[in-house]
């Protein structure tokens, strides 16, 4: 079974603005001083509500990740003229939102849509949802169409920092605020540190003004990375 990726990465990267007394005053977005920016691995990420998940007929077999707390929204074609329905094989995220559209055009045979929306707040895990497109009243005849889908639904990162400085329930990881390093009560994401780093050369600069050997011997520090590069050049 493939899988399909259709959440967004939950790390993205902002640009800090403040206003002051003479006019709007917009922070660099550049890594620092060697006008390298941090990699979008550990890019500064901002809390949001999870986005939602748009399943179609092209899903049908897959796997998709979903973040809880998002809204899943399957959307499948369905004829109402020709009596055919999409019915519920298999469904273990309880009932759904159902809305029908009309087809966009009076055509005779054209075909609408139905929509089924859940919500997965409360719900991790692994869920399936299988639905055979069949008439109501003729259920012992073999469906004309079948789709299923499988949901890994995954909990949210936990974030840190901000203006509360809130800390990491783990103790093992530690807040990484990516190359703005928390200013402006900016939030992290808690990450665990590694355990094991390679042994490879590639200066950062951490945001506690050190240089460390690479982005990971940093991690393990529990310290995030202001730029690429070392602090001070040679």
């Amino acid at each position: 079974m493939k899988t399909t990726s259709l959440s967004s990465s939950l790390s993205f990267f902002f640009c800090a603005c403040a206003l002051t007394g003479v006019g709007i005053l917009a922070s660099g977005c550049s890594g620092g001083a060697s006008g390298e920016t941090a990699s979008s691995s550990d890019q500064n990420v901002t809390s949001k509500p999870a986005a939602d998940v748009s399943i179609s007929k092209d899903d049908d077999g897959t796997t998709v990740a979903v973040t809880a707390g998002a809204k899943v929204v399957l959307t499948l074609s369905q004829n109402g003229s020709t009596g055919y329905a999409w019915m519920f094989k298999s469904n273990d995220l309880g009932e759904p939102e159902e809305h029908f559209k009309r087809p966009t055009q009076d055509v005779p045979g054209a075909s609408g849509e139905v929509t089924f929306t859940w919500s997965t707040a409360g719900v991790t895990g692994s869920h399936t949802i299988e639905l055979v497109l069949q008439r109501p009243w003729a259920e012992t005849s073999p469906p004309i169409d079948h789709f299923s889908v499988s949901l890994d639904v995954q909990a949210a990162p936990e974030t840190c920092g901000g203006f509360r400085g809130a800390e990491c329930s783990d103790a093992s990881a530690y807040c990484s605020f990516g190359s703005m390093c928390g200013a402006d009560d900016r939030t992290g994401v808690c990450t665990p540190r590694p355990k094991f780093c390679p042994a490879l050369a590639s200066p950062v600069c951490g945001c506690d003004g050190k240089t460390y050997t690479n982005y990971c011997e940093a991690a393990q520090q529990g310290v995030s990375i202001k730029f690429h590069g070392p602090c001070e050049l040679p």
